[in-house]
This record gives C-alpha cells, structure tokens and sequence, in this order.
C-alpha cells in the first residue's frame, strides 16, 4: 500500500491501518500498528507490524 512522503523523503515514523470496509473482524474494527523499518540496498522502505488494537485505541 502507497504510504505518505515525510520530510525525510520516507514514509511515517508510525502508520495505523485500518481494516476497509467490508473486511473488518469478526466483533468490530480494528486498527494494525506499523512502524518504520530502514530501506533495503535498493532504497525500499519497510514497516514493520507491531500490534492490532481496537478502534481508535492506536491513535
């Protein structure tokens, strides 16, 4: 998924994911926090997951 630009030239420090509609869990929506890895050798931005919260918990 294409992520904003920081000032960094990178993409966020943090990025919350939220389930789209109609795919959402079973008992509500939830929200996946990711954070910002190093670029790979070919300049490839990575995130890595950190944890699912409910709705408006990641925030």
């Amino acid at each position: 998924r294409a992520l904003p630009v920081g000032p960094d030239g990178g993409p966020p420090t943090r990025w919350i994911m939220r389930h789209p509609r109609g795919g959402e869990p079973v008992g509500g929506v939830a929200e996946h926090l990711y954070e910002r890895e190093r670029p790979d050798g070919a300049g490839v931005w990575t995130m890595r997951y950190v944890r699912t919260d409910p709705l408006g918990v990641s925030e």
